[in-house]
């Protein structure tokens, strides 16, 4: 079986394991659907108080109740501040913020320090799925090249799926959005191959409701 096929594999069968990077607003939200619709996770953070609270079944975002965690730990959810756990997992989303600097820009340090750090535990035939707000293009542009340092790739017209997975699908959450009510809201993604954009759809569709691209 190929690791493409395999991937697709897992997650139909609801085997795959989860990763989320950055647990905010935006990636404690996700990890608690994806866990809702019967995958595991295990969600890194830089932030030491955050993965401590989470492993000790309490919450930092006043939105999301304390039971809500404890209910996710019952189901295999985990918080780690070592990035070389994401190696175990067959997809990985970024979650990391993209605040405005004072020239009104995008700072992207918080994704170049995520994927340099985590590129070394890239394996071949894991999703990696950038979920920050981002222009278009900071995908192909910017973390697929700090990827392939450390990891092939797929891109179209490779005769082998031996390599990473890389989509884009910019986080559709809101402080205001309770987190059950978002997955009503369709998720637009993007990739450089079918395959790519297919298995991000599929992944997608385990805590989302429809998708678009």
């Amino acid at each position: 079986m190929s690791l493409t096929a395999s991937f697709r594999e897992k997650i139909d069968q609801r085997t795959a394991v989860i990763g989320i990077i950055g647990l905010g607003y935006v990636g404690l939200p996700l990890a608690l659907e994806f866990i809702e619709s019967g995958l595991r996770v295990i969600g890194f953070d830089v932030d030491a108080s955050k993965v401590t609270a989470l492993n000790e079944g309490r919450s930092y975002i006043q939105r999301i109740e304390p039971a809500t965690i404890a209910a996710a730990q019952g189901k295999g959810f985990r918080a780690t501040a070592d990035v070389g756990d994401m190696s175990a997992c067959d997809a990985v989303l970024l979650c990391v913020p993209t605040p405005l600097r004072e020239n009104h820009e995008p700072d992207m340090s918080f994704i170049e320090h995520t994927v340099e750090a985590l590129a070394p535990h890239a394996r071949a035939g894991q999703l990696i799925v950038l979920e920050s707000t981002t222009w278009p293009g900071t995908t192909e542009e910017l973390v697929v090249p700090m990827l392939e340092r450390s990891v092939r790739v797929l891109r179209n017209g490779d005769a082998s799926d031996n390599g990473v997975m890389v989509a884009f699908s910019p986080n559709a959450k809101t402080p205001a959005i309770p987190p059950r009510r978002a997955v009503r809201f369709p998720r637009c993604s993007a990739a450089s191959t079918r395959e790519q954009a297919s298995a991000r759809r599929r992944c997608t569709a385990r805590s989302f409701s429809a998708s678009c691209r």
